[in-house]
């Protein structure tokens, strides 16, 4: 779809949805992703919330933001800063397990953008809100809203992280 901006220049639309204009559909959201080939479940959980994941066999927990250092919005900085959540997710035969899933990933300072539990790999799709110069993380502590996106991972390529 092509749009016509005031200033004469066309603008493409993207197919995807806009999910960050007003909050997404609950429970989960689906689309698809940039190239289109394939689609995504991101679920959608705010801080406290738990979920039971009928297709995944599987609880999981949004514990918290634990680090929120994104640049705030409307800032230049140096750096982009990350976001740290912190989730627990339970097999329905496994004990819960302790994920923390970054924006950014930093092996120096153990951050990762993507973990692997029981045959599944967990990655964080959105963060919000976003800090501001008017609110930082304090501020928004207990408010955070996060999207997780699961992928099933293929056979072989399972790295199972379960607390034995």
């Amino acid at each position: 779809m092509v749009q016509q901006i005031d200033s004469g220049v066309h603008q493409h639309t993207p197919a995807i949805p806009d999910m960050s204009a007003g909050l997404p559909p609950e429970p989960e959201a689906t689309r698809k992703t940039e190239k289109g080939k394939k689609e995504q479940n991101i679920i959608y959980l705010k801080e406290g919330e738990t979920k039971f994941l009928k297709e995944q066999q599987m609880n999981i927990t949004f514990k918290g933001i634990t680090e929120d250092s994104r640049c705030p919005q409307g800032v230049n900085c140096v750096w982009a800063g990350t976001a740290l959540a912190q989730i627990v997710v339970m097999g329905v035969y496994t004990r819960p397990y302790t994920i923390l899933l970054s924006t950014l990933a930093d092996t120096k300072k153990g951050y990762n953008t993507s973990r692997n539990f029981n045959g599944y790999e967990f990655s964080l799709a959105e963060v919000n809100p976003q800090p501001t110069t008017n609110k930082d993380y304090k501020d928004h502590k207990g408010n955070y809203r996060i999207g997780l996106n699961i992928t099933r991972k293929s056979a072989g390529s399972d790295h199972q992280t379960t607390k034995r």
